[in-house]
């Protein structure tokens, strides 16, 4: 159940509203932020996640086709999900944007269209210290959100831990208007168009233990990070 339920978690990845839809003809594509490869006969890429996280293997989850019909046929995504063996599980997914720019969006939509709850005094913009390939602080934002799920034991209580932040080349953002900015101003002063990543990572857990599954997630985002993601140095354009 865990595995179904890290994953069904976060197919949350659709299109959202676009915008400056009038610089598109003038733009250039940039670098993403993230590890690639490519994928024979598409347009899409992968993301180069590590084989192990903590000592234990990684296991990658391709996504579906229904979920890669929703999408622009430039747009990539990744996902893999980390079992601790002890019962801590946790979902890594990547969005990564190609020329069109609607692919990302904020989570919070999803999350609250999958039956979560969000509690917004709860949630809160944070940082992750990354060790690798220097010290760093990883901007993020955490969402805790309640969801009442019916299992073998009757309906139960369940709390989701989910961290995200976007990811450019030579640039690192939690907030969606501040991506949003810098990609405008590259486009309007370079003619570049940044090919931004949305990455998050997901858990849930029983109330109570919100606090230790995000420390645990937190040590999972510290291993993983600096193998698939380029960017190191929080900020983007003008900074």
């Amino acid at each position: 159940m865990r595995l179904i339920f890290l994953v069904s978690g976060l197919a949350i990845m659709g299109a959202g509203a676009g915008f400056i839809a009038w610089l598109r003809a003038a733009q250039e594509l940039g670098q993403p932020g993230v590890r690639v490869v490519e994928l024979p006969g598409t347009n899409r890429l992968d993301i180069a996640f590590p084989e192990t996280a903590l000592g234990r293997p990684l296991k990658r989850v391709p996504p579906t086709e229904m979920e890669m019909a929703m999408m622009p046929d430039d747009t990539s995504l990744g996902r893999a999900v980390f079992e601790a063996g002890d019962g801590f599980g946790c979902a890594i997914s990547v969005v990564l944007m190609g020329t069109d720019r609607t692919s990302l969006h904020r989570p919070q939509i999803c999350l609250t269209g999958q039956g979560w709850r969000l509690d917004l005094a709860e949630s809160q913009d944070t940082s992750i210290k990354i060790d690798r390939p220097h010290a760093y602080e990883l901007p993020v934002r955490r969402l805790l959100g309640t969801k009442q799920v019916e299992t073998e034991n009757g309906l139960e209580t369940f709390r989701a831990v989910f961290v995200y932040w976007f990811v450019a080349d030579e640039a690192i953002t939690n907030q969606d208007w501040e991506r949003m900015l810098w990609m405008a101003n590259g486009l309007m002063t370079r003619g570049v168009l940044q090919r931004w990543a949305y990455v998050a990572y997901y858990s849930y857990c029983r109330p109570g233990q919100e606090e230790e599954t995000w420390r645990r997630m937190s040590e999972l985002v510290a291993d993983t990070v600096p193998e698939f993601q380029i960017a190191t140095r929080p900020g983007g354009e003008g900074q």
